[in-house]
């Protein structure tokens, strides 16, 4: 979202919304790398970032509300996912581009399956502008700039 509250493309090019405003389409942009050589982003890995922060047990505080709202969510094809709401809700957007970004940040789910939950913890990798380098607990945590990145305009 824009100062002016325009929602705006990241990750995803468009989007479509069913007319009942239940479900939700969203078309990835295609050749979005996650940093230090994994794959590129998928719909598996968005959906994959969406189950493991919904996981009980999950320290996301924004649980309660996703938990509420969401029915299920499809990957149709590797850049093609969808979200089914239970109800509808003129905030599905305003709430996917905010909390989806900090409350569940996309994770390479090939990275995660292979290095254990504890290490992509420990060392996060993502995408767009900033990589994670290096964090010491309750004190700092630094990004370094990555240019030329798919997300940049």
């Amino acid at each position: 979202m824009d100062e002016e509250a325009t929602i705006i493309p990241g990750l995803a090019e468009k989007w479509k919304v069913s007319p009942d405003g239940l479900t939700h389409t969203f078309y990835l942009r295609k050749g979005i790398q996650f940093h230090d050589g994994w794959v590129s982003l998928t719909a598996e890995d968005v959906k994959y970032s969406y189950e493991r922060g919904s996981q009980k047990g999950s320290r996301n505080t924004a649980i309660p509300l996703w938990a509420r709202l969401m029915d299920k969510v499809e990957v149709v094809d590797p850049h093609t996912i969808i979200f089914r709401t239970k109800q509808f809700t003129l905030q599905f957007f305003a709430r996917a581009g905010r909390e989806f970004s900090p409350m569940f940040p996309i994770v390479s789910k090939k990275y995660v399956e292979k290095v254990g939950i504890e290490q992509a913890g420990r060392k996060p990798i993502g995408t767009g502008p900033y990589k994670f380098v290096e964090h010491e607990l309750c004190n700092f945590i630094k990004f370094e700039a990555v240019e030329n990145t798919a997300t940049d305009t």
